[in-house]
């Protein structure tokens, strides 16, 4: 079975940067993404938010870019945990596309 995603989209939330117990960098973020893809013959408007989970790697990059900045993921998709079937988007890699200069 696939599970492989790629979406890009405005970083709008990012929690502190952690680490698990054995010292493994773990950051949440969520992406808001909006644009216009043809349904059925029928132009849509997308707006949505995914939220995102970064490690190691990933995650400590993640943890400097600024809110506003427009990021690319690549991924799969899994629950949020295994009490909360919330479907998150698992970065396997992460591309800052623009940076927001505050």
């Amino acid at each position: 079975m696939i599970n492989a995603v790629e979406f890009e989209g405005e970083l709008i939330e990012s929690e502190p940067l952690r680490f698990t117990p054995g010292g493994t960098a773990v950051l949440r973020f969520k992406l808001l993404h909006k644009s216009r893809r043809a349904e059925a013959s029928v132009e849509r408007e997308i707006d949505c938010e995914l939220g995102v989970l970064a490690i190691d790697t990933e995650a400590r990059m993640m943890a400097s870019v600024p809110l506003g900045s427009t990021v690319k993921v690549e991924g799969f998709l899994d629950r949020k945990s295994r009490s909360n079937k919330q479907i998150v988007l698992h970065a396997s890699v992460i591309k800052v596309i623009t940076v927001n200069k505050i």
